[in-house]
């Protein structure tokens, strides 16, 4: 039965490519307990990847989930919280952007008389800050690409030359017991290196990503200042924040 499940979930992935567990729980009748179950031993066997709430099939285990795809999924929560997110950013501030395709959001709200100097990991990220705003100085950092971003010793070299006034980042996951998880080492590397080359740290992070926990742990949750969500946390969750001082936004 256990593998009769995880054939079905694959067919339905293989048709629609992107799948929400509430989706896929609706359409077979199982709870979304199970679901979330069957993904997880599929993930183990690089069959899919689980991604904000829900799974993307994979050909193979160095796959990463597709960046256009990335950007449309709960897209409206994304742009509240970046909306959110540009009210913490003064005048002539050094900003660091991570490659995520929520902190991408943020981009859209930057208010173009605040003169920043702008820096970040990723292509398409530097590529709209550029087109958008002509008055801001923008830095890409370097080193070996994927998925249109930046990683690796050559990136971490290069940012640990700077102190940034403040640094968005988000995560795959987030989660009571194991904190800030990624899914892949570089990622958890980069955000590693930013506890000690940012005066403020700011999490952006939807709520499909909490209680999710991914392979690779980022930075320390109590080093973050700010958490910006789409909506209010639960109370064990707002309780952990205020046990940390971090700000919470929603």
């Amino acid at each position: 039965m256990f593998q009769s499940r995880q054939r079905i979930i694959l067919e339905l992935l293989k048709k629609y490519k992107y799948l929400r567990i509430s989706k896929m729980a609706e359409i077979l009748h199982y709870s979304t307990s199970t679901v979330r179950r069957d993904l997880i031993a599929l993930e183990q066997q690089n069959l899919v990847q689980r991604v904000n709430g829900g799974a993307l099939l994979i050909e193979s285990k160095f796959t990463e989930a597709p960046v256009d795809i990335k950007k449309r999924i709960h897209l409206d929560e994304k742009r509240h919280i970046g909306a959110l997110a540009s009210n913490l950013i003064n005048k002539n501030q050094s900003i660091f952007i991570d490659g995520s395709s929520t902190t991408f959001n943020l981009c859209q709200f930057l208010d173009p008389s605040l003169n920043l100097t702008l820096y970040t990991t990723n292509i398409d990220t530097a590529g709209y800050l550029i087109r958008n705003y002509s008055n801001f100085s923008v830095t890409i950092f370097g080193g070996e690409l994927y998925d249109f971003e930046a990683g690796g010793n050559q990136t971490i070299v290069q940012l640990q030359q700077h102190v940034f006034d403040i640094a968005f980042l988000s995560c795959r996951g987030l989660d009571k017991k194991f904190g800030i998880t990624d899914r892949l080492e570089k990622e958890a590397i980069l955000k590693r290196t930013l506890e000690n080359h940012a005066k403020k740290i700011v999490l952006l992070i939807d709520d499909s990503k909490f209680d999710e926990v991914l392979n690779f742990k980022d930075l320390s949750l109590s080093m973050v200042d700010v958490v910006v969500t789409n909506k209010k946390p639960s109370n064990e969750y707002l309780n952990l924040f205020r046990s940390k001082h971090i700000k919470v936004m929603f």
